[in-house]
């Protein structure tokens, strides 16, 4: 299946503002509201991605060890249980870099240059891209 890096994008955008952590005031318990594969897969995504895309999307960002919870696949890589808990440091540096319009375009566009390219050096184009943008080489 070939990789949507924008159904990638807007799937951890949309987890990192859905997994939320309170406090239960009456007993001063810690919950946690996680994202569910289901949840993802029904979400209104404005007809720009198929359940395949947000599943594979989920999947990656999972093997990238951008999101954690409880999740597993079969032997053919298709998720049989997903329930996602948090988002890890490497998913939110990766977030950060990203979730401004322009710096996603600027990556992306710099990456695709070169023709396909992997998750990781779409994520380390992102990095650079943030750096120059704080004058930092």
């Amino acid at each position: 299946m070939k990789l949507n890096h924008d159904c990638i994008r807007d799937v951890l955008l949309y987890i990192i503002d859905n997994i939320q952590y309170t406090t239960v005031k009456h007993n001063q318990k810690r919950k946690m509201t996680i994202v569910s594969l289901k949840e993802l897969q029904s979400y209104e995504w404005e007809q720009k991605y198929s359940v395949d895309d947000v599943e594979y999307s989920v999947y990656q960002l999972w093997k990238m060890q951008f999101i954690s919870g409880d999740i597993n696949s079969n032997s053919s890589g298709v998720l049989s249980m997903c329930f996602i808990k948090e988002v890890t440091p490497e998913g939110h540096t990766f977030a950060d870099n990203i979730k401004d319009k322009k710096s996603w375009e600027t990556a992306k566009e710099k990456a695709l240059a070169v023709g396909g390219v992997s998750l990781q050096i779409l994520a380390h184009c992102a990095w650079d891209y943030a750096k120059y943008k704080m004058g930092i080489s």
